[in-house]
């Protein structure tokens, strides 16, 4: 906010914007305070505070001044803040995930909420996609129970998914190949029945925070989805 504030009607030159409070000390003179009225930005405050959370703060000081909104949208407990508590390291990975996302903290919860729900809830239809890229019922339950046998194999035991070239990642790119189709529409079902969205950060890097045990829960969930919707079919 210091920042932002001491460009309403100053600059240092035509380009800079990010700096210090040392800095601006130091740079502040009369003789650049601009004469027109100054103009309040949302945009740009926000972009300055996210830069600021995700180029400049820790990832701990990031996840503790997330608490206060995270406790009060009854995600974490105050317990649950402790130093080396298993919920808080849990929380860290997620905000590692997602920071580069937040403008501001009370964003942060509804960013972060599917993280700790036991079951998702979304429209199934997302399972299918849209448009040119949509899938029919039996293509993404195929994809969701190809996942799902994958995920089980004793290679993964140790829920290392993030290895672009040897992890799932690339298994379900070749399973993309044998369906015949674009690695978009096979990704879809599996983004939105681990996240419950559209859109998410990496699809396998989010698995691994996740859990073995949650990704499995709501891969079970999509099919039974999956399985509802293809008898409504029938």
């Amino acid at each position: 906010m210091f920042n932002f504030l001491v460009l309403q009607g100053w600059s240092y030159d035509e380009k800079t914007e990010l700096m210090t409070q040392a800095e601006i000390v130091e740079r502040y003179t009369f003789t650049r305070i601009q004469p027109s009225p100054a103009r309040w930005d949302i945009n740009k405050l926000n972009w300055m505070n996210g830069h600021y959370i995700n180029h400049i703060l820790t990832l701990d000081d990031l996840a503790r001044r997330s608490l206060t909104f995270m406790h009060q949208a009854g995600l974490l407990t105050e317990v649950e803040a402790l130093p080396g508590d298993d919920e808080y390291l849990y929380f860290q990975a997620i905000i590692a995930l997602l920071k580069d996302r937040i403008k501001v903290l009370s964003e942060v919860p509804d960013l972060t909420g599917y993280f700790f729900a036991d079951h998702l809830k979304y429209d199934p239809a997302l399972l299918l996609g849209k448009d040119k890229n949509a899938i029919s019922v039996a293509q993404a339950s195929e994809i969701i129970h190809s996942a799902t046998m994958l995920l089980q194999a004793d290679k993964y035991a140790a829920w290392h998914l993030s290895d672009k070239e040897n992890g799932p990642e690339a298994e379900v790119k070749a399973l993309a190949e044998q369906m015949a189709l674009k690695p978009g529409p096979v990704f879809m079902p599996l983004r939105v029945a681990i996240t419950g969205r559209t859109q998410s950060p990496s699809l396998f890097e989010t698995m691994e925070v996740l859990g073995r045990e949650r990704v499995m829960v709501r891969l079970r969930d999509a099919t039974q989805l999956l399985d509802a919707m293809g008898a409504q079919d029938e």
